[in-house]
């Protein structure tokens, strides 16, 4: 195509190799497994993503943006979310909350 782009630098309307390049193929069309579980993964990114900006909104701070749409329908506590995961024991959020003051205490977070 490049020997074609030296002939026509500029697109020509009715020709069928200049149409041809602005075609892109997507890789799911190609049917392969590989570019099925990448389209999956975008969709999941991009519920992530709105979910993460939500939570950021909110003033809290996820551990990643993948999980954040998970995290953000099953956490009952901020900490959860912080942690990036929940705990059927309610009373380890507030272990973990023990934890993080005596941390801040002794200098180790801010």
């Amino acid at each position: 195509m490049k020997k074609h782009q030296e002939r026509h630098p500029v697109l020509v309307e009715d020709c069928y190799a200049c149409e041809l390049l602005t075609k892109h193929l997507s890789p799911s069309s190609m049917g392969s497994a590989a570019a099925t579980e990448l389209v999956n993964k975008d969709k999941a990114w991009d519920v992530d993503m709105a979910a993460y900006k939500r939570l950021r909104a909110n003033g809290v701070q996820p551990r990643s943006i993948d999980g954040s749409a998970s995290i953000e329908k099953t956490a009952t506590d901020e900490m959860e979310i912080k942690l990036g995961r929940t705990f059927k024991q309610k009373n380890k959020v507030a272990r973990f909350r023990e934890g993080e003051e005596i941390s801040r205490e002794l200098g180790y977070i801010a």
